[in-house]
């Protein structure tokens, strides 16, 4: 279900963190994306991605950073991060069900400078009841390596709202 109405004063900005993106440990196999984690939204919220609206590099105010880690604390080298929106069936629900592929270094400047965070502007449309929200990495690298959850670092500004 597709909220109808949101009425500004019902929204707040909220941040996923690696709770929500990252379901638990997982082994990421070479060149092909698995996914990590969703957010399934409640049926008493909307959820839009990103927050506040893009005008430069500098004075954006949606942000996202990530550090995905495997179990000795190392950071992934490289490779790509995906969300996707999906139906309650996993069926896409949008002509674009990628909403965003960025590459691993995009995403991980800006630990200790809000700056040189990835800008992740308002994405215009919020997603209601049942929306699933599906994070995935592809690694990159010659070998597997086992993404560990308590190891990494996420924080992806969003905008919710109450129904």
């Amino acid at each position: 279900m597709r909220p109808t109405s949101i009425n500004p004063k019902q929204t707040y900005p909220a941040t996923f963190t690696a709770d929500d993106v990252i379901a638990a440990d997982i082994s990421l196999t070479p060149n092909r994306f698995v996914e990590i984690g969703s957010y399934k939204v409640l049926a008493d919220e909307a959820v839009a991605l990103g927050k506040g609206s893009y005008d430069s590099q500098n004075t954006a105010v949606g942000r996202f950073y990530a550090l995905f880690k495997d179990g000795a604390g190392v950071a992934l080298p490289k490779g790509k991060f995906r969300i996707e929106i999906r139906s309650s069936q996993d069926q896409p629900v949008t002509s674009r069900p990628t909403f965003l592929e960025v590459d691993l270094a995009a995403i991980s400047a800006g630990a200790t400078v809000l700056g040189d965070r990835f800008v992740f502007p308002f994405a215009g449309e919020f997603l209601g009841e049942d929306r699933v929200i599906k994070f995935s990495i592809k690694n990159t690298t010659a070998g597997a390596i086992v993404l560990t959850k308590a190891n990494c670092t996420v924080l992806m500004d969003i905008t919710r709202a109450i129904m």
